[in-house]
């Protein structure tokens, strides 16, 4: 009888083509170009931990709601592209900033 091998789960910080840095008001931090105390969020770019495909589209949009959420509570988010590093996004107070 053959066996099927267990796919392995996606893990976001090595699969995540996007991540967010978020400069929470009450964590002391003010500015990104200072090393400052930040949160770090990464997109989830699958429908479930086993799913083959990735839908980057997907996890943007889930950072995106993430940006309404917490826009209130944080001088700075910042979204990058993982695949480049490059910031693609950037936010004060919840508010878009031009890049």
């Amino acid at each position: 009888m053959k066996t099927r091998k267990k796919r392995k789960r996606w893990n976001p910080k090595e699969h995540s083509r996007y991540k967010m840095v978020v400069y929470f008001k009450d964590k002391e931090a003010t500015d990104p170009s200072q090393d400052d105390e930040s949160s770090t969020f990464y997109s989830f770019d699958w429908k479930s931990g086993y799913s083959r495909f990735l839908d980057p589209q997907k996890g943007l949009e889930g950072l995106h709601k993430k940006v309404r959420e917490y826009g209130d509570k944080a001088n700075f988010i910042l979204i990058y592209d993982r695949t480049t590093d490059r910031l693609i996004e950037k936010y004060f107070e919840g508010e878009p900033v031009e890049v």
